[in-house]
């Protein structure tokens, strides 16, 4: 027999620290490692809203 529940799910909301990069990268090139770090915020984000 298999159960499902029905779970509230809280809204995924970016982070302020996302947005900036986000910002950022289209108006300057990023050092590598901002441009890591911002990749991983988006993958993460992405991954959370799916």
């Amino acid at each position: 027999m298999e159960r499902k529940y029905d779970m509230p799910f809280k809204g995924r909301v970016e982070s302020d620290e996302l947005k900036m990069l986000r910002i950022l990268n289209t108006r300057m090139e990023l050092s590598e490692e901002e441009k890591r770090h911002y990749l991983n915020l988006e993958k993460g984000y992405e991954g959370e809203v799916k």
